[in-house]
C-alpha cells in the first residue's frame, strides 16, 4: 500500500511540475504581450503627436527653424527617388506600422518645464 501512496505521491508531484510549467509558460506569453502593448501605446502616442502637428502643419513650419524643418523632413520621408529623362519624381513616405526614430524635441521650451513641475508636486 505504500509503494501505491508513493505512486501517486510522484504522479501528483509530476502533475504539478507540469502545471508550473505550463503557468510559467502562460507568464512569458503574458509578459510579452504585456511588451507589445507597451509599444503599441508608445506608437499610439507618437502618431498622435505627428497627427496634431500635421493638423497645424502650416503653423508650425513657420515657427521651425532650418534644422528642425529638415529632422521633420526625415521623420515623414523615407526616400526620394529622381528619373529625369521620365521627369519623375516618387516620394516614400514612413511607414507608420514601423519602428520610428525618436521624435526630435522641437518644443525644449516644455520639456524643460516639465521636470519642474513634476519636482513641486507632493
Amino acid at each position: 500500500m505504500r509503494e501505491s501512496g508513493g505512486k501517486a505521491g510522484s504522479t501528483v508531484s509530476d502533475q504539478l511540475a507540469k502545471v508550473e510549467l505550463a503557468l510559467d509558460e502562460q507568464r512569458l506569453k503574458a509578459n510579452e504581450l504585456d511588451d507589445r502593448l507597451r509599444g503599441l501605446s508608445a506608437a499610439v502616442g507618437r502618431v498622435q503627436s505627428a497627427l496634431d502637428l500635421l493638423s497645424n502643419f502650416s503653423e508650425v513650419w513657420e515657427v521651425l527653424v532650418p534644422e528642425e524643418r529638415c529632422d521633420l523632413v526625415k521623420l515623414l520621408i523615407e526616400r526620394v527617388d529622381v528619373n529625369v529623362p521620365e521627369s519623375e519624381l516618387h516620394i516614400t513616405l514612413h511607414d507608420l506600422t514601423d519602428e520610428l526614430p525618436p521624435l526630435p524635441d522641437i518644443f525644449p521650451e516644455r520639456s524643460e518645464a516639465a521636470p519642474a513641475e513634476e519636482a513641486t508636486a507632493p
